[in-house]
């Protein structure tokens, strides 16, 4: 892994370890403010309902995609959320 790369993925592990990333069947993900105006918003805003393992849940509409967890940091970022359905 490239050096821009492991800064990438350890700026995901930092962001993890504040609370700020999850991480659902090994793919890591980050909600933004949901209170932006004006720009893009992940997954075009469509709406989406998390549950973390502690059992807290949240909803956003300003989730983003950040990859597929690579195989040197899977003992770091765990799964630590799931996507529920929304009614």
């Amino acid at each position: 892994m490239d050096d821009f790369h492991k800064e990438y993925w350890n700026d995901i592990v930092k962001n993890y370890n504040n609370g700020d990333e999850i991480v659902v069947n090994k793919i890591a993900f980050f909600v933004d403010d949901e209170k932006q105006i004006g720009t893009y918003r992940g997954y075009d805003g469509r709406r989406f309902k998390i549950r973390f393992k502690d059992g807290t849940e949240k909803e956003t509409t300003n989730l983003w995609y950040n990859g597929e967890v690579p195989d040197e940091y899977k003992d770091v970022l765990v799964d630590n959320a799931e996507f529920i359905p929304i009614n």
